[in-house]
């Protein structure tokens, strides 16, 4: 008998069910029968993120795009990034399989989905506290050359992902006119420092800057998506994962990311990273506001985790102090 459609359309039932291995082993097994992947033993979940992702035996991962949060413009983007990817092997990305959709187009909701080789590994955000500073450094540094490559990634063959500043530079205006409505929404910058965005923002020639290419963008370079592993006496990267926000653009945007998130905002491990990736400490003082300004009209609200972790992110005056702490090698950073 045919498994019933996931029934995951309200915010509420998404919560509940996304991560239910229970719930999900029909959808896994028409998965499974459909691509040959049987027999297996062990199904898992995946550490909790935004779609339900399974690992079956510890060689396959399945993930389906659910219809809330953009579930289908992340299939597309991710399909698109998998063939980006592949066209490097040195890529530590997991390998695609397959993909489809569980249902045809008559159903209220397709479920498309994609499988995955999986990367053996542990998430960069889960063994931070037992990494000694020596193995975060050498994260960094792993992290700052595997960026590199990833940037520097072709896309003359691409279709979704297209080598064009036109997505990026409508993206950007999109979240310019929603920016300060959004910071005072969230509540993470105090009254006084979002009063202060709209004249701290570059210009939108300034942030665009078309003289150059735009590159290939993970988008989405937590810890959480960095995978590392022990070899002999050191910690190394050995994956990234999930790239449901990839994107072409500015290869600064990938920095919000790494360093707010991954790196806590610890300016040493920036410094790892800007040295192995190839930016001397004269271009990056260059940017700082540049990167900054992308901090701001980041669509999420990235600077919560900077204030979870750093409560006196609103003890500063202005913004520019502010980039500062955050952004700014020679500056004192947070305590």
């Amino acid at each position: 008998m045919m498994a019933l459609c996931p029934d995951l359309h309200t915010q509420e039932l998404y919560v509940q069910r996304f991560h239910d291995v229970g719930y999900w082993q029909p959808y896994i097994e028409m998965v499974c029968r459909r691509h040959c992947l049987q027999p297996y033993k062990v199904i898992r979940c995946h550490n909790p993120g935004t779609c339900p992702v399974f690992i079956i035996d510890d060689r396959w991962v399945v993930k389906y795009f659910g219809k809330l949060f953009n579930g289908l413009s992340s299939y597309y983007t991710e399909l698109a990034a998998s063939q980006v990817t592949a066209s490097d092997p040195s890529i530590p990305s997991p390998a695609l399989i397959a993909s489809g959709y569980l249902y045809d187009g008559g159903a209220d909701w397709q479920w498309p989905y994609l499988v995955y080789q999986f990367l053996p590994g542990v998430s960069f955000g889960e063994t931070y506290e037992e990494l000694t500073p020596e193995d975060r450094f050498a994260v960094a540094r792993d992290l700052g050359t595997l960026t590199r490559r990833l940037h520097d990634l072709p896309l003359d063959e691409a279709t979704v992902l297209r080598k064009s500043w036109s997505a990026y530079d409508a993206m950007l205006t999109a979240q310019r006119s929603s920016c300060v409505d959004r910071h005072r929404k969230w509540h993470t910058l105090p009254d006084h420092l979002i009063e202060q965005i709209s004249t701290y923002l570059q210009a939108a020639g300034q942030l665009v800057d078309g003289a150059q290419y735009p590159v290939f963008v993970h988008g989405d370079i937590t810890g959480d998506h960095i995978l590392v592993a022990r070899v002999a006496e050191h910690w190394n990267v050995r994956g990234l994962i999930d790239y449901g926000d990839a994107l072409v653009g500015d290869p600064l945007y990938e920095l919000i990311a790494i360093h707010l998130d991954a790196f806590r905002c610890k300016k040493k491990h920036l410094l790892a990273f800007l040295e192995s990736y190839g930016i001397n400490a004269v271009t990056w003082h260059s940017v700082i506001r540049k990167v900054m300004s992308l901090t701001l009209l980041h669509q999420f609200d990235i600077l919560s985790l900077v204030q979870t972790r750093y409560p006196q992110l609103g003890d500063f005056d202005t913004l520019e102090s502010l980039a500062a702490c955050i952004w700014d090698p020679d500056a004192p950073g947070f305590i």
